[in-house]
This record gives C-alpha cells, sequence and structure tokens, in this order.
C-alpha cells in the first residue's frame, strides 16, 4: 500500500525543493496536515482556545507561512534571519510569531541524513561568496513538516521529542 502525503507546495524545475509535504505517523495521521488543512480552511485547530484570532488574522497566518515555506522551496535557505531555526537531530523549524512547524528533510529515496548548521565558515562556504547564509545547511529535494506547536517561554523538550518520533515513524514506512 503507497502511503499517501499532503504536499503543501510543489516546486519548480529551478527551485532548490521539489516540494513540501506532511509527514506521516505509524497509524497513517499527520499532524501537519491536520493544522495545514485547518489553517487552510482558516481555523484553528481544537486546543488552541488561547488563540482566538479574527478572520483577517488567520487569514493572514495561511499567507505568512506559505509565502514562508514557498520561499524555503524557491531558495533553500530561510526567508528572513529568525525564519527557521535549528532544534535537534536533523530537526529544523519554521517559525512565524508563536507557531513553530519543525520539519527536516529527505532525499529523493524517501531517506534522511540528519543535518546540523554549519559552525566552519571556511568549510560552509569555501569560495567565500559572503553568503548571509552559510550556516544553514543544503537540503534535499523535499521538506516534511512534523507537527505544529505554539511556542509560549523555553520550547518544551517533548516538542522535539515529538518532532523525532514523527520523522522516524513516517521514514519507517515512507
Amino acid at each position: 500500500m503507497t502511503k499517501v502525503r499532503l504536499v503543501v507546495l510543489h516546486g519548480k524545475a529551478t527551485d532548490c525543493h521539489d516540494k513540501v509535504e506532511c509527514a506521516l505517523r505509524a497509524d497513517n495521521t499527520s499532524p501537519a496536515e491536520d493544522f495545514w488543512l485547518s489553517l487552510r480552511a482558516n481555523a484553528w485547530p481544537s486546543g488552541c482556545a488561547e488563540l482566538v484570532h479574527p478572520d483577517a488574522e488567520a487569514i493572514d497566518e495561511y499567507y505568512k507561512i506559505t509565502e514562508m515555506l514557498e520561499h524555503l522551496v524557491k531558495t533553500g535557505t530561510p526567508q528572513y534571519e529568525g525564519a527557521s531555526k535549528y532544534l535537534k537531530e536533523g530537526i529544523w523549524e519554521v517559525r512565524h510569531y508563536r507557531v513553530r512547524l519543525p520539519y527536516f528533510d529527505v532525499d529523493e529515496n524517501g531517506e534522511n541524513i540528519p543535518k546540523a548548521p554549519h559552525d566552519d565558515r571556511r568549510i560552509a562556504d569555501p569560495d567565500g561568496l559572503d553568503d548571509d547564509w552559510w550556516k544553514y545547511p543544503h537540503m534535499d529535494q523535499t521538506i516534511r513538516l512534523t507537527h505544529r506547536f505554539i511556542k509560549s517561554g523555553d520550547t518544551a523538550p517533548e516538542q522535539y521529542e515529538l518532532a523525532i518520533q514523527i520523522r522516524n515513524e513516517d521514514l519507517e514506512h515512507a
């Protein structure tokens, strides 16, 4: 049985990434897909009672997150400083205000090699191109979103662990 993922965005032949998808858990659920469909339908998912936004704000949230993901697909880098952050073990996150969308990358074979930020500019940017994004690694073809969470204060370790768990489940049966 083939696993079907919600494709959030398709890239083009000239883009850095082919697409952004929603990762699937072992039970075929997809927290990222649930969030994305809810956001796209202009409604926050249940459990976010503290975030009662007027429709205009929810619509803005959908378009802003879509814009951030499109930029990541087209350029291979975050839209602006602070738009993406490394969490751990190859898990990154798209950040918009308090909304966080952890993600990882997979190659054309559906395999993931976890990538951390570069820490040596001479290795990351050997030609000295003065790239502002030299710390951000080159990601593989597909970006997969794991879930969403709302950040309040320090990020709970459970969010990192959930993203890693979803990634592992997704990769086991891809």
